[in-house]
């Protein structure tokens, strides 16, 4: 957002949007994507430089939503881990990802994040 403001107000000073796009941005970008900014800017007002909702990286651990792999992990975790592990005092965080279906899609770290946001 704040790239985009930037981008329309060196624009509205005067700027070409092709030389905003290659030489007055933190890094370099197409001039047709400094066009399309403004043209939602004229479009919609503010409101157009915001991000729109679905676009961007997907999660790791998709098509999972987030909620139903921290379910899937919570129940996994409330188990013992000798059913899943064979190691039955305790989970490691590779024993909790090999334990899920979905794990070629998360990584350790993954699996460690959604257990960090896990709602109790």
């Amino acid at each position: 957002m704040r790239e985009r403001a930037a981008a329309i107000l060196k624009i509205g000073s005067g700027m070409s949007p092709y030389k905003v796009a290659m030489k007055s941005l933190l890094k370099k970008r197409k001039p047709d994507t400094v066009y399309s900014w403004l043209s939602r800017f004229r479009d919609q007002g503010i409101p157009g430089l915001f991000h729109k909702s679905g676009r961007g990286r997907k999660p790791a651990f998709a098509p999972k939503s987030a909620e139903d792999a921290e379910e899937e992990l919570q129940t996994i975790v409330g188990m013992s881990p000798d059913t899943h592990s064979g190691h039955p005092t305790r989970w490691t965080l590779q024993q909790i990802k090999e334990s899920v279906p979905w794990r070629t899609n998360i990584s350790v770290p993954g699996v460690h994040d959604i257990l960090l946001t896990a709602r109790y």
